[in-house]
């Protein structure tokens, strides 16, 4: 099974170039103004992508989403041609994934939770998942920012790690949010994929991440 992976797309998905895939997953933060326009397009644009499945998350720039979390079928229409999954599941061809559009509070943004509480969140998520897909990373894998000052700081999720690399232990765990620190890197059992195709400035500089999801015998 083939996996094309983008997030942070900020508007800008009419730039990219989908290669034929089993199932397109977007890792939250599709928008650049938050507007239900930008997603109506968006869908559109989902629909003429060749791929067969198209799994969604919104992340913190996606107000649009946020704002309609009690309506849950509201979204699923303005994304009509994919799986919109928050804090929830889907099952394709025997692989189990499972999606949250969360990250730890910073400024003024959504999909947000205190460090202290976000673990609730992590806690949802099935043990017998395959691919988990969440906005933001875990605390010190592909999570650095960089400062003016010269420095860099991981600022990933410390509960998030720990869910996944004591518990979980999921094939791939796909996220983006932190654009400067596009990659993949593997950790035991699992291969983490911060899929952003944007950097820092916003500038799409990324081409998709292109996985395959084999049996479990082919680990």
């Amino acid at each position: 099974m083939k996996l094309c992976c983008i997030s942070d797309t900020h508007g800008q998905w009419r730039r990219l170039k989908i290669p034929a895939a089993d199932i397109l997953i977007h890792a939250g933060d599709i928008t650049a103004y938050r507007t239900v326009n930008e997603l109506i397009d968006f869908n559109l644009w989902l629909g003429q992508q060749p791929c067969k499945y198209k799994l969604v998350i919104g992340g913190n720039h996606d107000g649009c989403l946020d704002e309609s979390q009690d309506r849950m079928r509201d979204i699923q229409d303005c994304l009509s041609n994919g799986i919109y999954l928050q804090n929830t599941g889907c099952e394709i061809q025997g692989k189990k994934f499972w999606g949250s559009p969360f990250t730890p509070t910073f400024n003024d943004w959504f999909f947000m939770k205190h460090r202290d509480q976000i673990g609730q969140i992590w806690a949802l998520i099935p043990t017998d998942t395959d691919v988990l897909i969440t906005h933001g990373p875990p605390y010190g894998i592909l999570d650095r920012v960089y400062y003016p000052s010269g420095r860099w700081e991981s600022v990933g999720d410390e509960a998030l790690r720990e869910r996944v690399i004591q518990h979980l232990k999921p094939r791939y765990h796909i996220f983006g949010h932190l654009h400067d620190s596009h990659g993949k890197e593997r950790i035991g059992q699992t291969t983490f994929i911060n899929c952003s195709v944007l950097d820092d400035a916003y500038e799409l500089v990324y081409k998709p991440s292109i996985v395959t999801l084999r049996s479990h015998s082919d680990r």
